[in-house]
C-alpha cells in the first residue's frame, strides 16, 4: 500500500468510528460489531478490510447505501445462470441455490441476496464442475471390427 492509500484507509476508519449509526449500535458493544464484521465481510476487525469495502461500509454507516456489501451485478447472475446451465447435471434453480449454500457457507434464498465476492467465488466454483458425458450416448455407433 501506498501512503495515500493507508492514510486514505485511516480516514475511511475514522468515518466508520465517528458515523451516527455505530455511534448508535456498535461503540458500546464490541462483540456485536465483531458480529456485524463478521456476517458481511468474514473479519472481526474494520482494520482488515481493503478499500473499496471500507468506502462501502462508511455508506452504509452514514445512511448513504442500503446495505453493507455490494450486490452482485446483473451480469454476475446471469453469468452464473449461463454457467450452470451448461456444466450442471441438474439444471434446476433449487440445484444451484444448493451448490451456492454449500460454497457460500451460508443460507441463500435466491440470487439476487449475494455479494460481488460471493458471485465471484461462486463463479469460480461452477467453473471448476466438469462436465458429465452422458451414460446412454443416442449418437454412438458400435465399432463393427471390435471383436
Amino acid at each position: 500500500m501506498t501512503k495515500k492509500q493507508i492514510a486514505y484507509k485511516k480516514a475511511l476508519l475514522r468515518r466508520i468510528h465517528t458515523a451516527p449509526l455505530y455511534k448508535k449500535h456498535f461503540s458500546e458493544d464490541r462483540a456485536l460489531w465483531e458480529e456485524f464484521l463478521q456476517r458481511y465481510f468474514k473479519v472481526r476487525s474494520s482494520k482488515d478490510l481493503d478499500i473499496a469495502s471500507l468506502v462501502r461500509l462508511a455508506e452504509y454507516l452514514e445512511g448513504k447505501a442500503s446495505s453493507p456489501v455490494a450486490p452482485a451485478s446483473a451480469q454476475q447472475i446471469d453469468y452464473i445462470v449461463y454457467l450452470w446451465q451448461e456444466r450442471a447435471t441438474f439444471k434446476d434453480m433449487h440445484s444451484l441455490l444448493k451448490l451456492a449454500q454449500r460454497v457460500l457457507k451460508r443460507d441463500v434464498k435466491d440470487m439476487y441476496s449475494i455479494s460481488k465476492k460471493e458471485a465471484s467465488a461462486l463463479i469460480a466454483a461452477i467453473k471448476n464442475i466438469r462436465r458429465r458425458k452422458p451414460a446412454n450416448n443416442a449418437d454412438y455407433t458400435p465399432n463393427p471390427h471390435a471383436s
